[in-house]
């Protein structure tokens, strides 16, 4: 699998929280693999699926939205978690969040 054209990292960091994550549009669905710590120092990675047009104020279209701990990830998106998670190391190097 190659990196798509549409990858995009996000970091963020608030009130003792720092986050980041790699996002990508990935057979229709938004996929997004993040790694987040806390003041408790421990690194959380996680899977979060998007998928349908309902992410705007006032849509009524069918939508979709899931999270999964990464030990919980279905077979089906474990090529794209590796993916993605492979992009962010990429991208981010030494300053990713270590496991």
């Amino acid at each position: 699998m190659k990196f798509p054209s549409n990858f995009k990292v996000i970091k963020r960091e608030w009130n003792g929280w720092t986050y980041h994550a790699a996002e990508s549009i990935i057979n229709g669905m938004n996929i997004i693999y993040s790694r987040s710590m806390g003041d408790d120092n421990i690194v959380n990675e996680r899977i979060e699926t998007y998928s349908g047009k309902n992410y705007v104020v006032g849509s009524t279209s069918p939508s979709y939205s899931r999270g999964y701990k990464i030990d919980a990830v279905p077979k089906k998106l474990e090529a794209s978690r590796f993916l993605l998670e492979k992009f962010l190391i990429q991208e981010m190097g030494i300053n990713l969040l270590q496991k």
